[in-house]
């Protein structure tokens, strides 16, 4: 969401010529189960943090999706798995995560490949030339 809207405020890039690719790290239901709803407390919600930052990535997903249309949105998650790799653990994640992609782009490569990979992209400016342009721009202004 927020490369999409500097996106659209920095450049002239109409929204119709953007398209996002977004790639997750796994979706993590958060579950209201029978501790929760019978216990409450503090103690039964101390992990609902885990809730919030689930709600708020759909949620900046689900608002890119309505500033440029859902059909030029793709998210791709990890599969949902029991045991979570730890974010620290590099030697489980480059053992595992090699197999997962690759599960991934054998399920949807293609349509990731004619969405994105279809035609040659203009070649792109560094944002600090652009800076240096509007700079001139104002100065001689």
């Amino acid at each position: 969401m927020i490369a999409l809207v500097d996106v659209l405020s920095g450049f002239d890039v109409p929204r119709e010529n953007v398209r996002i690719l977004s790639l997750g790290c796994g979706d993590d239901p958060y579950v209201v189960d029978g501790p929760k709803i019978v216990k409450g407390g503090a103690l039964a919600w101390h992990d609902i943090i885990y809730a919030a930052m689930r709600l708020q990535s759909l949620n900046a997903v689900g608002q890119a999706g309505l500033l440029i249309g859902a059909e030029r949105l793709m998210r791709i998650d990890a599969p949902e798995s029991e045991d979570k790799i730890r974010m620290d653990d590099w030697t489980r994640a480059s053992t595992e995560l090699p197999g997962a992609a690759k599960v991934a782009l054998d399920e949807i490569g293609e349509q990731v490949a004619e969405v994105f990979l279809k035609e040659i992209a203009e070649p792109c400016e560094s944002l600090i030339d652009v800076h240096q342009k509007r700079s001139k721009r104002y100065v001689n202004q």
